[in-house]
């Protein structure tokens, strides 16, 4: 596709990773075309995953590594999500201000075998 001197910009969910639209035209100023029809710009939750937030729940996220910053991480693919009120007997760590954890690969599998366990 051609290059063009403006884009539509996008917000990427830090829990799926999938782009979403914010609204937003951006231009280049000089009428370079440089942008293609989508440009990334910074991190936001999508809908479906900023009414889980809203409802309490924690977006956990597995990874291969343990990433420092959210465009380091190597995901797994597995997705789980939390209430806010069973963290605290679930994980030994304050609840995640933004409430969006990364963990370790298998820990997941871990907690669905805990859960099959209790039924």
């Amino acid at each position: 596709m051609d290059k063009s001197y403006v884009t539509l910009e996008q917000a990427v969910c830090p829990v799926c990773g999938v782009g979403h639209d914010t609204g937003n035209l951006l231009l280049d100023k000089r009428m370079r075309k440089r942008f293609d029809k989508y440009t990334p710009t910074h991190y936001a939750m999508c809908p479906e995953h900023l009414k889980l937030k809203n409802e309490g729940y924690v977006a956990l996220i597995e990874c291969k590594n343990e990433p420092t910053k959210l465009e380091d991480a190597i995901r797994t693919g597995q997705v789980a999500h939390i209430k806010d009120s069973a963290w605290a007997a679930v994980f030994n760590a304050p609840l995640p201000k933004n409430m969006v954890c990364f963990i370790q690969e298998g820990v997941i599998g871990g907690l669905e075998e805990r859960v099959k366990g209790k039924s």
